[in-house]
């Protein structure tokens, strides 16, 4: 009896010797069959033959190879020789799909020594020693396998050839990248100083332009992202220009909305901001490490998409970039940066246990950036194997859209004027209906104030006690009541636990951003408290009636605002 043959990843063969003819006959090492099993240890027996199957086939033909045993009948009287060959074939997400086990006969192989082909099943003959009849289609793929090779059951291709039919071959967002851009040092020595000249120049003129630039980076580890984030700090003026990396968040950000420090670092109109790191690193890592499931992750996706278009329909020019490395490139350069003494201290165990998820890294960051790839906020995938190509691509790719878009600015013109229109009679609102009548005797009011005040102040204890945040919004008319009621309220809480901010006109810093960002500074921690004296409702109520925003901005600020308390509930 020889030993279990390993022959591929899935793929195992256990050869037996015939006890009568005392040789082994020759047979071909790939055997596709199919036989339907149960995902239970069953038995498939040929006589007194019997082999394990389903999830416990794996782990038994481990420990076979491991312990250097032989497949043997259970009973050695038998002298069929025998040929127990299995095929493991798994879903993406790693479950069982189908388990093949089979016993041959003698007569399916030939003997070493006549070197003729056996017979197929279905009586042709083939190359490949199988039962083409017992083929079926696996997830519309037919197990014959008939692939580009042109040969029957790629028999022909060798074990070279065999590993590449195996292999399923990825084609997806990221597979133009792999075409392994090179540049030369002398083609790159020419093209950089007039590169960087052109972007210096763009930069300068977006200082005036009313409109700022944010640069998502993302990609693979050793892709060369810090790299670039590095040159173009070099190659453009870094007093314009601004660069956030975001890691594992804070105790302070934990204890906010997710996208409570991606709004603190956004750029001002005339700078160019850097995500190193941003709102797509979250929900891809915790997918990839199965820490929150495909409806969570389809609903982060969604709230990046929302933030985007948000961000893009208030003027922000995004520009995102996907640092790719295929798997032997990235080993490859994982590699050489442990190498050196120099930089050995980038490479950590994380990053070799990111490296062996790299094939469900690469599909969920696929999917992520599908889902996400639109017109306001196109992706751009950056082969980073090469450093002159890749410097070269990045910056003529930047230079590209913040040149079109000063273009536009440049010719844009105020929209027409919307139309007033004509007077009619107005719709009843929740305003008619208020009572403005009711009235409240001084003592009733005085008794009624000390147990509300009481309640509240017990409230908010328990509310800081389980970590809940609290935003109190006051609107309404000049000498409604704001005040006064917010000096009530006050004397109930702990002066540690809330902050009351009045909110008036913006000044030159917050008229240079989205106008949520200065509310997005003020969002209170877990067991805050945070009063607004006027907030953003301002953007449909003072700046529509005043004419401080165009009707293209309070018409989409509905949208917006929803979107806004949105997150901030969901937290």
């Amino acid at each position: 009896m020889s030993p279990l043959l390993p022959v591929t990843r899935s793929l195992f063969i256990a050869r037996s010797q015939c006890p009568a003819v005392g040789e082994t006959a020759s047979f071909s090492p790939f055997f596709p069959f199919t036989l339907p099993v149960s995902g239970r240890s069953a038995r498939v027996a040929s006589e007194h033959h019997a082999f394990p199957t389903g999830h416990a086939i794996r782990p038994f033909l481990k420990r076979k190879i491991r312990d250097n045993h032989n497949l043997r009948p259970h009973r050695s009287s038998t002298r069929h020789f025998t040929v127990w060959v299995t095929q493991l074939h798994f879903r993406k997400n790693r479950q069982l799909l189908q388990h093949r086990v089979f016993p041959f006969h003698p007569r399916h192989f030939s003997n070493a020594k006549s070197g003729s082909d056996p017979p197929c099943a279905d009586g042709k003959n083939c190359k490949l020693s199988c039962l083409c009849s017992g083929s079926r289609k696996i997830r519309g793929r037919h197990h014959a396998m008939k692939m580009k090779t042109g040969t029957e059951c790629g028999a022909s291709a060798g074990p070279a050839g065999r590993r590449r039919i195996l292999k399923s071959k990825q084609n997806d967002v990221f597979t133009p990248a792999e075409a392994g851009h090179r540049l030369s040092r002398e083609r790159y020595k020419k093209i950089e100083p007039l590169l960087r000249t052109k972007l210096v120049n763009a930069q300068h003129r977006l200082k005036t332009a009313p409109f700022s630039v944010l640069i998502i980076v993302g990609g693979v580890d050793g892709a060369g992202k810090g790299e670039t984030v590095n040159l173009l700090h070099e190659w453009l003026d870094p007093r314009f220009l601004a660069a956030s990396a975001f890691g594992e968040p804070t105790d302070e950000e934990v204890r906010r909305p997710g996208h409570w420090r991606f709004w603190r670092r956004l750029p001002p109109r005339g700078r160019i901001g850097i995500f190193f790191g941003s709102w797509y690193t979250w929900p891809i890592e915790s997918r990839v490490f199965r820490e929150i499931g495909r409806s969570r992750f389809e609903e982060s996706l969604d709230r990046i998409r929302k933030t985007e278009r948000l961000l893009a329909e208030d003027g922000t020019l995004i520009i995102k970039l996907w640092f790719h490395l295929s798997r032997p490139a990235q080993r490859k350069r994982l590699k050489e940066l442990e190498k050196d003494p120099l930089t050995s201290w980038r490479v950590t165990k994380e990053d070799w246990r990111r490296f062996r998820k790299y094939g469900r890294f690469r599909r969920i960051s696929a999917a992520a950036i599908e889902a996400t790839d639109v017109p306001n906020a196109p992706w751009v995938i950056v082969d980073g194997e090469d450093a002159r190509w890749r410097n070269v691509f990045v910056a003529r790719h930047i230079l590209k859209r913040l040149t079109e878009r000063l273009a536009a600015a440049g010719r844009a013109e105020p929209g027409p004027a919307v139309p007033m229109k004509p007077p009619g009679r107005r719709p009843a609102t929740m305003l008619d209906s208020l009572d403005l009548s009711l009235r409240l005797a001084p003592s009733e009011y005085r008794k009624q104030l000390s147990s509300f005040q009481e309640r509240l102040g017990c409230l908010a204890r328990k509310a800081k006690q389980k970590g809940i945040a609290s935003v109190l919004v006051f609107e309404g008319w000049d000498a409604a009541g704001k005040g006064g009621t917010i000096r009530r309220l006050t004397p109930a809480l702990d002066a540690r636990d809330y902050r009351i901010v009045p909110v008036g006109p913006p000044n030159d810093e917050e008229r240079s951003r989205h106008y949520l960002w200065r509310f997005w500074r003020e969002i209170p921690a877990d067991g805050g408290i945070t009063i607004f004296d006027r907030s953003w409702y301002g953007r449909v109520l003072v700046e529509r009636v005043e004419g401080f925003a165009a009707p293209e901005e309070w018409k989409r600020a509905y949208d917006e605002i929803n979107f806004f308390e949105e997150q901030l509930v969901r937290h």
